[in-house]
């Protein structure tokens, strides 16, 4: 079952042509557990970074420009990464497993390299099937906010909306953002999702918030004729949204007492 829905998840594993090369400066490489992977970091020197976990349908080279712009936009850093049998990166097939080691790789480089504190300085940012890899690190670590874009609430409700309603409560599903969900505590989140989503219920969405309304400080975002895919650049609810959700980020203390405990739970 957890093949059958990483296959529909990242397809059969052929690549697309790159958008972007090797040689481009912006571009830095990160190790992994299974793969070395490149990474693109926008430094503007703002207060907060986004760690942007890109959809299964694009790569690098594809979210490029759009982050290059919105981190001008957003007043705000960028630090997106590769997926494992995506682009440029080396390894095997992505799946859930290689997708979240990607993910904590990222967020080692952003610690470690960069020096930036999780609570106090980084917003993950997922966007379809980037929403796991994204509440894999909200889940082990306390960060300053999460963002979901048209996520799944789990692989099982992708395949069929019935199968998946009956087994929720099942831990080990895969790509089991419910369960992950749940175990966030402390942080902020944002949901952002189309109200005529085809492939993604909007119905996950309301399942994800009723999970985590005690610390969605603003309204869900439900986009009226939003789809599963161009809601970044196809409504501009989406731009407001995490424009005012990172705003009222920097309007609290820079580390509050929960992020504190959060951050030695």
């Amino acid at each position: 079952a957890a093949r059958l829905v990483s296959k529909l998840a990242f397809g059969a594993g052929e690549k697309k042509p790159c958008g972007y090369t090797t040689e481009e400066e912006e571009i830095i490489w990160l190790e992994t557990r299974h793969s070395r992977i490149p990474a693109l970091h926008i430094a503007r020197g703002h207060p907060l970074t986004l760690l942007v976990s890109h959809s299964n349908s694009e790569d690098l080279g594809d979210v490029r420009d759009f982050w290059t712009a919105k981190s001008t936009e957003l007043a705000v850093n960028v630090l997106a990464y590769e997926y494992s049998g995506y682009g440029h990166s080396s390894g095997s097939r992505p799946s859930e497993r290689r997708i979240c080691a990607d993910a904590t790789a990222a967020l080692a480089y952003a610690t470690e390299t960069l020096g930036l504190l999780p609570e106090r300085d980084i917003v993950l940012y997922g966007k379809s099937v980037g929403s796991v890899p994204t509440l894999h690190l909200a889940r082990h670590h306390a960060v300053r906010g999460v963002i979901l874009v048209s996520a799944l609430a789990s692989g099982a409700r992708v395949f069929s909306r019935t199968f998946g309603r009956c087994v929720d409560g099942l831990r080990f599903l895969p790509f089991n953002n419910l369960a992950r969900l749940k175990r966030v505590r402390h942080t902020p989140v944002q949901l952002i999702h189309g109200v005529e989503d085809e492939l993604v219920s909007i119905e996950d969405a309301r399942l994800m918030y009723a999970i985590c309304k005690e610390q969605h400080p603003l309204e869900p975002c439900w986009i009226d004729g939003g789809a599963h895919n161009g809601i970044e650049t196809g409504f501009e609810e989406h731009t407001t949204v995490v424009k005012t959700f990172l705003q009222q980020l920097l309007s609290e203390s820079q580390l509050s007492p929960a992020s504190e405990k959060a951050a030695l739970a």
